[in-house]
């Protein structure tokens, strides 16, 4: 029987193989241009990605709206703007003192009855303030209406707080355009409040800046622009002229309706609210709202369009320093319907719809007011 088979002698063996100090593996010649390459690849990487995401906003902005919220306001008036943008000379902007309150077809009926025929159009949107004000008429203005001839805006404070049911939304994204991110971040900055608050608003609007800028989301509505767009979208070439009663909004019935309960059961607190006016202190005049407002006054005049601007009922709070910005040159043209005195008719309950707004026959007589009012400015 030979040794080589006997399985003492094989398990002495594979046990010299095991403890049998391994050799030296030959080192790796190193390869100059690995590290090179490499980074060439993560450039490449990151220029692809910022390709694709330009691409998708060159497309984005061809069709106004396209990745908003397929039923919001915005979206719907932006892409009928567009389409009828040189039927207009004159463009009301704001928020839902614009949008519930403003008729344009009233307003223009009077206008011509003035002497002063307007086509106008209501452009304000529910929630918005300025930083998307600003965005909104920036587009407007992209679209080169050719009748454009003047716009009446809103005026706001800068500051936008975003509230967690618009956190991430689409219109919140859509507006955080790298200029008016950082104006939001920088008005969170100044705010009078905890660090800790002010250090949450900033991230947040940072991390909308950066959806934006990059583009999140956008892939399925830029292709679905591409294709004619959405068919879940309303259709935005029917007539309309932008204004909708509180109490004929189809949206957040739930809501408006709770809004309304709480102002019936609350009325007697008008008379509270119009005592209380000028009881505070006087708010100090904000020199990055100046800013901002300079800025916007040249943006809209280079396109040719003369800015006017717009303080809107009911306001329960004096704003003195808002009023200021006409005395001081900041602002060229503000009608102001803040003062209770001078407009009753604004703050008497059976026009009100809530504490925040007035009924359809308190924007009958608000609009009826604003072209009387409009049309003597324009004839000075």
């Amino acid at each position: 029987m030979s040794t080589r088979n006997d399985p003492l002698t094989l398990a002495r063996v594979r046990l010299a193989e095991l403890v049998r100090e391994p050799q030296a593996t030959p080192a790796r010649k190193a390869c100059p241009g690995r590290g090179r390459r490499w980074g060439l690849d993560v450039l490449l990487c990151l220029l692809g990605a910022w390709a694709t995401s330009r691409a998708l906003a060159f497309l984005i902005d061809r069709v106004p709206g396209a990745t908003l919220e397929v039923e919001t306001a915005l979206r719907v008036k932006s892409q009928y703007f567009d389409l009828h943008r040189d039927e207009f000379d004159l463009v009301f902007v704001g928020s839902s003192r614009v949008y519930y309150q403003v008729i344009p077809r009233l307003f223009d009926q009077r206008m011509a009855s003035y002497g002063v025929p307007t086509t106008s159009f209501n452009m304000g949107v529910p929630g918005m303030y300025f930083p998307e004000t600003r965005h909104v008429v920036e587009r407007l203005l992209a679209r080169h209406p050719k009748r454009l001839r003047w716009l009446v805006i809103e005026l706001q404070d800068l500051e936008r707080v975003i509230i967690p049911v618009d956190r991430l939304t689409r219109r919140m994204i859509h507006w955080h355009t790298p200029g008016l991110t950082t104006l939001a971040a920088e008005v969170a900055w100044r705010a009078d409040s905890p660090w800790s608050e002010r250090r949450a608003r900033i991230a947040d609007h940072l991390l909308h800046g950066a959806y934006r800028f990059a583009n999140l989301g956008n892939g399925l509505p830029a292709l679905r622009a591409a294709c004619g767009g959405d068919p879940r979208a309303p259709d935005a070439s029917t007539w309309m002229d932008g204004f909708v009663a509180l109490e004929q909004e189809p949206k957040n019935r739930g809501q408006i309706e709770a809004s309304r309960r709480r102002f019936l059961e609350q009325t007697d607190d008008v008379a509270r609210r119009l005592a209380s006016r000028g009881a505070g202190p006087e708010r100090p005049r904000d020199p990055l709202l100046e800013r901002e407002l300079g800025d916007l006054v040249q943006l809209v005049r280079a396109a040719g369009v003369e800015p006017i601007f717009l303080i809107a009922p009911p306001l329960w709070e004096e704003r003195g320093d808002l009023e200021r910005l006409a005395a001081d040159g900041i602002v060229p043209a503000l009608l102001s319907y803040d003062d209770p005195e001078r407009f009753p008719e604004f703050y008497a309950v059976p026009n009100l719809f809530d504490f925040g707004h007035l009924n359809l026959r308190g924007s009958e007589i608000f609009s009826a007011r604003l072209a009387a009012d409009l049309s003597d400015l324009l004839g000075d």
